[in-house]
């Protein structure tokens, strides 16, 4: 496995450098090892099953393990890289009594119940239902098999937004009655992840216009074996970015267009489907591209 660099932001050195002033840089240390482990676990599943991990981010206010490819075909892929995190700190809690019986002669007291607190707070924290935390790529794993890669992704992107609302307003309280570096700190990463959450919502509809762009492409294999299949009702006026959004991952889907008595229009496989798109783009209706196809082929 080639191992990918890690990248430290700058604020985090400085934020390192506070901790020492304030003579914390210990457990500012022991804090971000823990977090680089979490980001490890993740690069390392992702690797078992094949993915690229081009580098693992860390900041003042977590990490992040950067997968390029896409992980939206396969949802279950996405579930194991996302609980490998949450999972490699609850082994690492459950591991602080042995630590303590190997080396605890040599180790703070202090830092070995850091050690157990930390990490059982990275991975339920992490465990919460809201991207970008770990908790709502399952969560949105599991609801894109209903509604959809673009649909699940905005609603998790919306919870995460709630969350970062809620440890910013727990900041203000916690600063209100003087709690000083703590209010501060759930002040800062409130902020941080409700912008955190809102790039992922954007990021979702990029992901899956990459999505549309690879299938259409002829990228990869996404058609071996044996696929469920699944058929779509449309309206005629719908446009093409409202079908495309209800695609569900490990299908093949067929799409019936209806005008508005019901009656069929036009009967499309998800190849012709996604062809249209990279031809029309996404806005264009159903009918309108439909129609277009149709004068443009001979056989009409």
């Amino acid at each position: 496995m080639r191992f990918p660099w890690i990248s430290v932001d700058p604020l985090l050195i400085v934020a390192l450098v506070v901790l020492a002033g304030m003579g914390r840089l210990a457990a500012g240390l022991l804090f971000l090892g823990l977090v680089l482990l979490h980001e490890i676990a993740h690069a390392l599943v992702a690797h078992h099953y094949g993915l690229r991990v081009s580098r693992v981010e860390l900041t003042p206010f977590g990490g992040r393990a950067c997968i390029p490819e896409l992980t939206v075909l396969d949802p279950s892929v996405e579930i194991s890289i996302a609980l490998a995190g949450p999972f490699c700190n609850l082994l690492l809690a459950a591991a602080a009594p042995a630590l303590a019986g190997m080396a605890g002669h040599l180790l703070d007291p202090a830092l070995l119940s850091m050690w157990t607190v930390v990490n059982l707070s990275l991975a339920l924290f992490n465990l919460l239902p809201g991207l970008p935390l770990d908790g709502g790529r399952v969560v949105r794993a599991l609801l894109a098999s209903r509604v959809g890669w673009t649909q699940a992704t905005r609603r998790l992107a919306a919870a995460g937004q709630g969350l970062g609302l809620l440890v910013t307003a727990s900041g203000g309280i916690l600063l209100w009655n003087n709690a000083g570096l703590p209010g501060f700190s759930f002040l800062l990463t409130g902020v941080f992840f409700w912008i955190a959450a809102r790039s992922e919502s954007r990021a979702g509809s990029l992901s899956f216009q990459r999505y549309v762009l690879q299938k259409t492409s002829g990228l990869g294999n996404w058609l071996t074996g044996i696929r469920e299949g699944r058929w779509l009702v449309v309206h005629e006026e719908e446009p093409l970015q409202m079908v495309v959004q209800r695609l569900l991952p490990h299908r093949y889907h067929w799409v019936v267009a209806v005008d508005g008595r019901g009656r069929p229009r036009a009967l499309l496989n998800e190849a012709e489907l996604f062809a249209l798109a990279r031809r029309h783009g996404l806005a264009v209706p159903v009918k309108a591209i439909v129609e277009a196809s149709r004068r443009a082929s001979p056989a009409h």
